[in-house]
């Protein structure tokens, strides 16, 4: 399953046994949206704190950012409500995704509201190589842990270790081994 938008050739490559097209979902129903409903509908979110900060995701999306007021919020009650209905009555186990626009903030705020796990790649310190994070503030976590870390530098022998390592794991640095999933790809079905 995906949410992402350029979903169309999806459907013939018959890879996932559902898709959701978020953008499918909102050119379908937000032109039929009421202003005073939507504005009732996120007002209610943002006051049962199930989905804070409505107007920080807006601001910090430069797509939607630059719409008329009226069409981001109808907007943003459709991405809500397709979320919304997506977890209540497909409740995946965990949704794998960025949180690099408003839709995917929503996406993870509705998760967690669901108790559903949202991981986010997230670069690894070694190349070739990532983890997850299950919150979008992680990273952020993770690079002041580095920097601080990093100002407070090494003691001596940790210098005389990491530069003895450094030569070692150049020579010998092997590509990452990926386990092979359970599903069949492409070209195996």
């Amino acid at each position: 399953m995906t949410f992402a938008t350029p979903t169309a050739d999806l459907n013939k490559m018959r890879v996932f046994d559902e898709i959701h097209n978020l953008a499918g979902y909102l050119k379908q129903q937000v032109p039929g949206y009421d202003i005073d409903e939507c504005i009732q509908y996120l007002r209610e979110l943002e006051l049962s704190d199930e989905l804070a900060n409505l107007n920080v995701m807006i601001y910090a999306d430069r797509i939607i950012r630059q719409y008329p007021f009226e069409r981001v919020l109808k907007i943003l009650a459709g991405v809500c409500r397709f979320w919304d209905k997506l977890f209540r009555e497909v409740r995946p186990d965990a949704v794998l995704g960025e949180v690099a626009c408003a839709s995917e903030w929503i996406a993870w705020s509705f998760a967690r509201r669901s108790n559903i796990q949202y991981l986010i790649p997230y670069p690894g310190p070694l190349p070739k190589r990532f983890n997850f994070v299950r919150s979008p503030a992680a990273a952020g976590i993770r690079l002041r842990l580095f920097n601080r870390r990093r100002r407070a530098g090494l003691s001596a022998q940790q210098t005389r270790l990491a530069e003895s390592l450094s030569p070692l794991f150049r020579a010998k640095r092997t590509p990452v081994r990926y386990s092979r999933t359970s599903v069949p790809l492409a070209d195996e079905v």
